[in-house]
């Protein structure tokens, strides 16, 4: 009886939705209400640099800031941190001024929001059951909560990541189709990419399959090969010009077509031959080669060179590296341990959820024709922090997804487990009947 009533409930979800967004936006708010108006800076600078890009795009002086390319304390043009974060505090700043609860109060409606997304896409491949439960871990995900509070891009990028992730199921399902998916879908990808760079392979692959495949400008039937072509030019064309402004205002200020400048130092770092597997080494140890009255592209050039001849130099170094990279990023526990109450809750919440994230893809392989795109981002987004730099802020981009795998392998043992019940019941009764 209990169970026939929870599995109505599950399969209605929409009251439980309710609960559940209800308590994203309760645990969210309150955690955000706690923290003092200011700068909350733990183990990176990188909310003040946002914040002063932001203060300085309002000042008329738009992308000028810090950047690891220059010496500590001096401000430069940059393309080094992705535009849209920037751009959105500065927007946020302009309507109420420089109020860091305001930002945190938008970051609490993103977050129960992309709870929502969460359920929508979770549902829309593995069912209400899972979607439900996805974004009801997502709800509570304590990581999650942490960076709400945080001047820091996470929040918005999850955001945008499931809403394109959420937009190019419908266009497959042909939930969405015409010049509204096109629009929709290619404007989302931009966006993405604008606020972490690290998705452009990622849209790239999505939106050439999902035009060539999917076709969304078709009328009805089975695209033919002219509504393909349209299909992936359109997407192209919308992709490219959402991403057209900040790649061409880069390109009155260098003289150069690009969209981001963070690979070069990276790469240079983190496999200096001064650096270590573990990555603790302090920038300020790593010295730089001679940069004098090179601009930051023309910098990167540089380092970039020098970090992929490190990479090449020692092979078995390199390979070294990334398994450990591999490792941190997986950590049970996060590499800056603040304090033991710290760890302690990310092994009840990631570590105790890590067995069925594993299981819940190894199913999800199984249906790789609807979540290949969930499994790509998984690949892709891990990819980029084995290759260069790992840390638990660099698997959020990916651990929506490992919460609704998560979400897949609750189900699916609970269901076995009931299954399994069942059968004894039904064994037990033939026997009683005989007695």
């Amino acid at each position: 009886m209990v169970q026939a009533r929870l599995t109505r409930l599950l399969d209605t979800a929409w009251p439980a939705l309710a609960l559940v967004l209800a308590a994203a936006g309760v645990v969210r708010l309150g955690y955000v209400l706690t923290l003092e108006n200011a700068l909350n800076v733990t183990f990176e600078a990188d909310p003040l640099t946002y914040d002063q890009l932001a203060r300085n795009l309002l000042a008329g002086r738009p992308y000028v800031g810090a950047s690891f390319y220059f010496p500590a304390g001096t401000e430069n043009p940059t393309a080094l941190w992705d535009p849209l974060y920037p751009l959105f505090l500065a927007g946020i700043y302009a309507l109420v001024g420089h109020d860091f609860l305001a930002v945190r109060l938008v970051h609490v409606v993103l977050g129960v929001a992309s709870c929502g997304l969460l359920y929508v896409l979770g549902r829309s491949i593995f069912g209400p059951r899972i979607g439900l439960l996805g974004a009801g871990f997502a709800a509570i995900y304590p990581f999650f909560i942490y960076y709400t509070g945080q001047i820091l891009t996470e929040t918005l990028f999850i955001f945008l990541m499931l809403a394109l992730l959420t937009l190019a199921r419908a266009v497959a399902q042909q939930r969405i189709r015409g010049a509204l998916a096109v629009l929709t879908l290619g404007i989302t990808a931009g966006l993405t990419v604008l606020t972490r760079a690290e998705a452009l392979y990622f849209a790239v692959i999505l939106i050439v399959v999902l035009g060539w495949w999917s076709a969304p400008l078709r009328t009805g039937g089975t695209p033919g090969w002219r509504a393909r072509v349209s299909s992936l030019i359109a997407l192209v064309v919308v992709f490219a010009a959402t991403l057209s402004p900040w790649v061409g205002f880069n390109y009155a200020r260098f003289d150069r077509l690009f969209v981001t400048t963070k690979l070069g130092y990276n790469l240079y770092k983190y496999y200096h031959p001064r650096m270590t597997a573990d990555q603790r080494v302090r920038s300020d140890d790593i010295p730089l080669p001679d940069l004098t009255g090179l601009s930051e592209p023309e910098r990167e050039d540089r380092l970039l060179s020098a970090g992929l001849g490190f990479m090449a130099d020692d092979p078995g170094r390199t390979a070294r590296f990334m398994v450990a990279k591999a490792g941190l990023l997986f950590k049970l526990t996060p590499s800056n341990e603040i304090n033991r109450r710290y760890a302690l809750v990310s092994l009840l919440s990631y570590g105790v959820l890590v067995p069925f994230m594993v299981i819940g893809a190894i199913i999800s392989l199984r249906r790789w024709p609807l979540t290949w795109p969930l499994l790509l981002w998984v690949v892709l987004g891990s990819t980029s922090g084995i290759l260069v730099f790992a840390g638990i802020r660099l698997r959020m981009r990916i651990e929506p997804i490992l919460l609704l795998f998560a979400a897949v392998g609750v189900v699916k043992l609970v269901e076995w487990l009931w299954s399994r019940r069942a059968a004894g019941r039904e064994m037990e009764q033939p026997e009683q009947g005989g007695g």
